[in-house]
């Protein structure tokens, strides 16, 4: 079975616009989370998905796969683009994760089952009542019951989303076909759980932080300019 990954690449990212470009070392964001997935050396073919001529250019000059897709409501739609009718497995892995575990991708590739929507968690670190912290519950299978924003303190330990979506052949379009996601949570994972579809769920040690903000920059442009050797 073939594995593919792609990154969709939004130029005009609400929260913080064409952080995809961000200089981090001299090098994208785009360009980090793309070496990253080429590390994990389990993918067959690893492709930027965007509509922006922009982002397509600078990918091809680091060595990247570009396909050109038409506007997309998410993620998830454009890599549907790239991946249409082909029978794999394929990882949806979001371009603005420069911090990105090449082992964890691993983990979620081989984690994948027929018939499932893999996905990250790990456990969960700082403050929980945050809403950009995707709060996770599992069953004892290691099946997701509920992503949610919110946070109601019963709990004393919690799991965390790492937004790395892994689709075995055929989930993606069912995926797509779901309904939109409830008002309020802004998460398409739940309305693929409304539509039935199992998301298990790949435990790994901490997950990567993703970009969202200015600060989420710096954080990442600190972190890199310390640890030269994650580059």
């Amino acid at each position: 079975m073939r594995r593919w990954a792609v990154l969709p690449a939004r130029l005009d990212s609400r929260r913080l616009p064409a952080k995809v470009l961000a200089d981090l070392d001299g090098r994208t964001m785009l360009e980090h989370v793309w070496r990253r997935v080429e590390r994990a050396e389990c993918f067959d073919r690893i492709v930027v998905a965007t509509d922006s001529e922009r982002v397509a250019e600078v990918a091809r000059a680091f060595g990247a796969e570009v396909v050109l897709t038409g506007p997309a409501e998410s993620g998830t739609a454009r890599v549907a683009q790239v991946v249409r009718d082909a029978d794999v497995r394929v990882v949806n892995v979001q371009a603005d994760q420069p911090l990105l575990e090449p082992a964890h991708l691993v983990a979620l590739v081989e984690g994948m089952r027929e018939g499932e929507v893999a996905t990250l968690v790990a456990p969960g670190a700082g403050d929980p009542a945050n809403p950009a912290r995707v709060k996770v519950e599992i069953d004892p299978r290691g099946l997701a019951t509920s992503f949610t924003r919110r946070w109601s303190g019963a709990a004393r330990s919690w799991w965390v989303h790492a937004g790395v979506y892994g689709f075995a052949p055929g989930m993606l379009a069912l995926c797509l076909e779901a309904s939109a996601p409830r008002a309020g949570e802004d998460l398409e994972q739940l309305a693929w759980m409304e539509g039935g579809i199992r998301i298990r769920a790949i435990r790994v040690a901490h997950v990567a932080p993703s970009v969202d903000t200015p600060a989420d920059l710096a954080f990442v442009r600190d972190r890199l300019r310390r640890a030269p050797e994650e580059t």
